[in-house]
């Protein structure tokens, strides 16, 4: 990649960032976000532009994408373990939550109760199993 598609993919992610804050999606963007993506060899950027693309679709309520996106996140960043992997996990679970699709959201749940990150930090570790515990009520 050179430098000055470098350069666009810096400002589409500013881009991602201010829609996200706006609460706007528009489908053109989102195509422009995806044929980036696919452009864009670096995989630090390729993963937070995937992070910025599921946080966008979370924030329209397109749970199911938000999910995708996610996922494929988890998958690229456990390679290099460059990223808040608890934050993602946390927003996959609220994205089965409002799919109702409870046993993935517990499955989530336990992976996120199995880091040894999490048990540090106790607040965080009540905040999981307060979070599971509701997905049973």
């Amino acid at each position: 990649m050179t430098g000055f598609e470098s350069y666009i993919v810096r400002i589409i992610l500013s881009i991602v960032i201010i829609i996200n804050t706006m609460g706007t999606l528009h489908a053109q963007s989102l195509d422009s976000l995806l044929s980036a993506y696919e452009k864009v060899e670096n995989e630090d950027e390729r993963l937070s532009l995937l992070i910025n693309l599921a946080s966008v679709c979370q924030s329209e309520q397109a749970y199911s994408k938000a999910i995708e996106f996610y996922s494929d996140a988890l998958e690229l960043g456990n390679n290099k373990n460059r990223f808040d992997e608890l934050s993602i996990l946390k927003n996959l679970a609220f994205c089965y939550n409002q799919l109702n699709d409870f046993e993935s959201e517990q499955n989530v749940y336990h992976t996120l109760l199995s880091y040894e990150d999490l048990k540090t930090n106790k607040t965080e570790y009540v905040d999981v199993l307060k979070s599971l515990s509701d997905v049973y009520v």
